[in-house]
């Protein structure tokens, strides 16, 4: 486990001290003076990152000691301003779990495909595309998914569920806000992610229609008429235009020099050999795919996704709004079982790359303003908002020194950016030829350290975050009082 680094001083305060000082079961032979109640000072700073130090109170109590804190490392304001980095950091520092809400995003809204007619409707509603009414139309729509979710999609109510009960227990496992507070976020978090993925619904199914009602991609809206520019077919001629003369003898299904070479001259097969099978079978594949097919047009055939999602929420839309039946907020079940499956499966498994490019910002983007919000504001999730960002820097530890005179020296050094460049010191003081029988004890050495930082900057520079002495005094001895059987 990675240990919290946090650097923090507290001194006692008077004016807080425990009523229950007087009923101690233990016998005191002084009267325990203000001089001899301990100093507390907690330090961590050698773990693997940083963890902040604002989201704690700057009183403590430990036992019926009451401490005020008077230092920490970093600072309440530096903490607070690296908290905030979550809104733009999560994503780039966790894209593992952006990956990992993507997919649940879809999980939300995999029962909801197609929204037929979905451009259609937005067209009818605000033609004139003002922000305001489009505003109004997305929540509109948003909560008419939402309540169909409810009302029938058993999948996409399986994981809104899930993604309500995540939110709440990442929120009850703090226990620093009031239990109704910590309900509310939870349900404000959750249903943002759901709100998020319903809004990507509606960005990618309204894009789909879009293409196919200005002809953008290429449709077949019966046997013998087509609708559109078919985006292969249209890449592979301005390939054949600009680029064919050059790569012809590579691409072209029947100029293989391969080919030709392997037509005019077949492989004389002295002897049977394992080794003469296989390159007679190598060879035959390879004119197979440059003689057979044109390979390069083939090939954007299959990765012409806009025209394969435009042909199939096409065609699944006829089957569903056939007969003027209502298609965009209802599917009817039994119409929805008589759509063949690989098609079915062609077009989520398309759509689903595209609908992740458009909600992984939403995903990633929601759950760092969330780290931020309850870090910052909230002064709760210190933890997992400072473990995402993964900060190695901000390091300190404490130095001990005992006086003469008996008094205790308390050191609390950082260093505010850790190196990862070094370079052996010249200057270092175990390179003399002194035998080591001989040699000075190391902390004599003025140059203790083998290896500097390759760059001399001043935030590499240890620096000296607080200092306390602890006076010599005399600590009373308690005698605790047991019974004896």
């Amino acid at each position: 486990k990675h240990k919290k680094r946090r650097s923090r001083s507290y001194s006692f305060d008077e004016s807080m001290k425990s009523e229950d000082d007087d009923n101690s079961k233990f016998e005191r032979p002084e009267p325990f003076t203000e001089e001899n109640r301990p100093e507390l000072i907690v330090s961590g700073g050698g773990g693997a990152f940083l963890h902040g130090t604002h989201t704690f109170s700057n009183n403590i109590k430990v036992g019926k000691l009451h401490y005020k804190r008077v230092c920490a490392f970093p600072n309440e304001k530096v903490s607070f301003l690296i908290g905030s980095l979550n809104l733009w950091h999560f994503r780039w520092r966790n894209y593992r779990a952006d990956w990992l809400l993507a997919l649940v995003y879809f999980g939300i809204v995999s029962s909801l495909f197609p929204l037929c007619g979905i451009y259609q409707d937005y067209e009818s509603f605000n033609p004139e595309h003002d922000i305001k009414l489009f505003v109004i139309w997305s929540f509109r729509k948003i909560g008419s998914l939402m309540w169909r979710v409810i009302a029938s999609e058993n999948v996409s109510l399986f994981w809104s569920c899930v993604v309500l009960s995540g939110a709440l227990g990442l929120q009850v496992s703090d226990k620093k806000m009031h239990p109704a507070l910590r309900l509310v976020c939870a349900l404000i978090h959750g249903l943002s992610h759901i709100t998020a993925a319903l809004l990507c619904l509606l960005f990618v199914q309204s894009i789909t229609e879009w293409i196919v009602q200005d002809e953008i991609v290429e449709i077949s809206i019966s046997n013998d008429h087509f609708n559109g520019t078919h985006l292969a077919s249209s890449l592979y001629e301005n390939y054949k235009t600009h680029f064919f003369p050059v790569l012809k003898n590579y691409t072209h299904p029947e100029s293989s020099r391969l080919g030709q070479y392997y037509a005019e001259k077949q492989i004389e097969k002295t002897e049977e050999s394992v080794l003469g099978s296989v390159l007679e079978l190598l060879l035959g594949c390879w004119i197979w795919i440059y003689t057979k097919f044109p390979l390069l047009k083939t090939t954007l055939s299959i990765f012409d996704l806009p025209g394969l999602i435009a042909q199939n929420h096409h065609d699944i839309c006829l089957t569903l709004c056939a007969d003027g039946l209502e298609c965009l907020l209802t599917h009817d079940r039994h119409r929805f079982l008589t759509i063949e499956r690989t098609s079915y499966f062609k077009y989520m498994l398309a759509i689903s790359l595209y609908f992740f490019c458009v909600a992984i910002p939403f995903a990633g983007g929601i759950f760092g303003s969330w780290l931020t919000i309850e870090s910052n504001f909230f002064r709760a999730q210190s933890d997992l908002s400072f473990s995402s960002l993964m900060v190695e820097h901000w390091k300190n530890f404490i130095k001990l020194h005992i006086k003469e005179n008996g008094d205790l020296e308390v050191f609390a050094i950082g260093l505010q950016k850790v190196p990862t460049e070094w370079i052996k010191d010249d200057k270092w003081d175990g390179q003399r030829s002194q035998s080591k029988s001989k040699r000075n004890p190391t902390w004599t050495w003025k140059r203790p350290s083998k290896w500097v930082p390759l760059k001399n900057c001043k935030t590499f520079q240890p620096q000296i975050v607080d200092y306390t002495c602890i006076k010599k005094r005399q600590i009373p001895t308690w005698h605790h009082t047991e019974k004896t059987q």
